[in-house]
């Protein structure tokens, strides 16, 4: 969605590297991949096109932000801390929001988050759809091989959440 996002490009050179390593592509495919990561490298530098690192979170928050008017004053609540949980709570840190509170499947790492930031409120992951009803952001941020957010659960929900890529705003 975001032309050049650096994650990307660093997923596809892991990607490339654990492939080689474990002798899972050949001569050929590595070519390819290693010709890709070139030339993509080559198009940031020549052309400057992202000359500021730039992610998915933060443009979903620069687009929460837009919508929104300001986010100070918002509750928002952050699923997942791995690095793009990390990543989208440390760009609404800058936010002035009031309240964040960061759900995680293992709750012992929102604990180890929690002695980083201590601003933030760690909720169990039990509790996220409790949650849901004092929050006006949601950002779920996990590697989950499931459903985070089932609809059932939310779909009654009095408030509206907002996300940074729902079109109708409403999640």
């Amino acid at each position: 969605m975001i032309l050049c996002e650096d994650q990307i490009l660093g997923q596809v050179k892991e990607a490339l590297d654990f492939s080689i390593e474990h002798k899972l592509s050949r001569k050929v495919l590595n070519k390819l991949f290693k010709e890709a990561v070139t030339v993509a490298k080559r198009i940031k530098s020549e052309l400057k096109v992202s000359e500021t690192p730039i992610s998915m979170v933060y443009i979903a928050t620069k687009i929460l932000r837009e919508r929104l008017g300001s986010l100070e004053g918002k509750k928002a609540c952050i699923i997942g801390v791995g690095e793009m949980g990390r990543l989208a709570l440390t760009h609404l840190l800058e936010e002035n929001l009031d309240e964040i509170y960061v759900a995680n499947r293992t709750y012992n790492n929102v604990l180890d988050l929690l002695l980083k930031f201590p601003q933030i409120k760690p909720v169990e992951f039990e509790e996220r759809y409790v949650l849901l009803e004092k929050v006006d952001i949601v950002i779920t941020a996990t590697s989950a091989p499931h459903i985070v957010l089932d609809f059932e659960h939310i779909k009654n929900i009095n408030n509206e959440l907002y996300s940074g890529f729902s079109p109708s705003k409403r999640c």
